[in-house]
């Protein structure tokens, strides 16, 4: 062996070392956790704006009912961008 290779050899154990001894490793539960509840709550936020769609959507009936169409009309552009919102995320994950 050169005194290169077994300096990086060297190198090698003493970097693995450091890493386990600090944690820094790589953990397939800990991610497999991770990525499952990332996905809870994407999928929690997901509902959550659709609820607030639906509810804007009632909103607008009755402010077109009332005769408040400057109001509506813009609580219909924020409610479509809402909508547009909720179907990019759902068409991303499926």
């Amino acid at each position: 062996m050169t005194v290169a290779a077994t300096a990086t050899a060297r190198t090698k154990r003493i970097f693995k070392l450091t890493l386990s001894l600090l944690g820094l490793g790589f953990n397939s539960s800990k991610c497999k956790t991770a990525a499952k509840m990332a996905v809870a709550r994407i999928k929690l936020l997901r509902n959550k704006r659709e609820v607030v769609v639906r509810q804007m959507r009632r909103d607008i009936a009755l402010l077109l009912q009332s005769g408040q169409d400057a109001t509506a009309r813009i609580r219909l552009c924020v409610m479509l961008l809402g909508s547009h919102f909720v179907y990019a995320t759902s068409t991303s994950l499926s």
